[in-house]
């Protein structure tokens, strides 16, 4: 059985969509054969490397070995400059794990999230995998540094994160690029269902890198004469982002909209199989969300059978069966009117390669590039 040592700088479990994208990963590998050691911080009260609670929580099957690092540094405990501690906190955690499992690893493979672990464990020359979701300046001089072993590879989650790190060609042949996936067993079409595009969705943070997501306009297009028959739901609010949504709508007179908190797996891919429409709405003044994101709820909406709706980003342009996608532009109203009415269907035809991008398919691509 093929041995696999994931090591992140994330909390678990935890509501957050990296979360749920990490631990479905986990899930899959697993199923494939691969028997998997996560190693993760202790960052919060409730975080736990319990395994039937995280399997509770995320509605997993499979087995895997959950280990939990005391977290000793400052990030979550100061109150101001919180992305200097998160940073600050990441590296020395890291580097404490490195000095921790350095002699233990040496002959494993090492998967991670974490820039910070694939600088260390590159640097002595350990067979690292690091998936890359985003891109700063920071990390790109890491990338440069850690390619130069020839045991690292790079997974990227899009084909911008790719041609924007500037790997050099000849480092080519240990970097891929491998889009998010839906997981099979929850989102799938609904047999014989008809779809009028009437009801919309939205499932995911409310707030993302410290800023609300733009519903403002949003709800002024939901509250049209032309939209007064169509109806969004909206999940995954916090208590307070809850209140807030909530006086908006009732500002604005809104009868066509609803918020929720989270749900669990089961309740929400339950939600979006009955639905028409899935929403992308990122904020252009973020970067990752302009440029870098592949969100797993767009391929959840696409395995269920949802047409979809987008803000005209170039992260969503880039997106696999981006030529499907309805966009509208950031802050129109009246392009989203135009948009959701004038929505395209993703043709049947087309609906097998989808196949491609399911969880399981997924997992089976990184094993091949790792184990290659």
């Amino acid at each position: 059985m093929n041995k696999l040592i994931y090591i992140t700088y994330q909390n678990f479990p935890d509501y957050t969509a990296n979360s749920l994208q990490t631990m479905s990963n986990i899930n899959k590998l697993v199923e494939l054969g691969v028997n998997i050691e996560l190693i993760f911080p202790l960052r919060k009260k409730d975080s736990s490397d319990d395994l039937r609670k995280l399997q509770d929580f995320y509605s997993l099957n499979n087995i895997f070995k959950p280990i939990g690092i005391s977290h000793k540094y400052p990030f979550g405990k100061i109150n101001f400059f919180n992305k200097f501690f998160f940073h600050l906190s990441h590296y020395l955690w890291s580097k404490a794990v490195f000095k921790k499992y350095k002699n233990k690893l040496k002959d494993e493979i090492i998967f991670t999230r974490s820039d910070w672990i694939f600088y260390f464990f590159s640097r002595h020359k350990f067979k690292v995998i690091f998936e890359c979701h985003s891109l700063t300046k920071l990390r790109k001089q890491i990338i440069k540094r850690s390619i130069l072993n020839e045991n690292s590879k790079i997974i990227f989650l899009h084909d911008n994160l790719l041609s924007d790190a500037f790997v050099e060609e000849k480092y080519l042949q240990r970097v891929k690029v491998i889009h998010n996936g839906f997981d099979e067993y929850y989102f799938y079409e609904e047999p014989k269902k008809t779809k009028f595009n009437e009801k919309i969705i939205f499932n995911g943070n409310i707030t993302r890198h410290g800023k609300l997501r733009n519903f403002d306009y949003i709800f002024d297009a939901l509250n049209s004469k032309e939209l007064s028959t169509k109806k969004f739901e909206i999940y995954g609010a916090s208590e307070k982002e809850l209140k807030y949504l909530n006086n908006m709508i009732q500002t604005k007179n809104v009868n066509n909209v609803k918020v929720f908190p989270y749900l669990g797996r089961n309740d929400i891919a339950k939600k979006i199989r009955e639905s028409d429409v899935g929403l992308l709405i990122n904020n252009s003044d973020d970067h990752h969300g302009k440029y870098y994101s592949s969100p797993l709820k767009y391929f959840e909406y696409l395995g269920s059978g949802l047409n979809v709706l987008a803000v005209n980003l170039p992260s969503h342009q880039k997106l696999p069966f981006s030529e499907y996608i309805s966009f509208f532009k950031e802050g129109d109203a009246d392009s989203f009117i135009k948009a959701l009415i004038e929505i395209k269907n993703f043709p049947n035809e087309k609906k097998i390669k989808l196949e491609e991008f399911s969880s399981i398919n997924r997992a089976k691509l990184i094993i091949s590039f790792i184990y290659d």
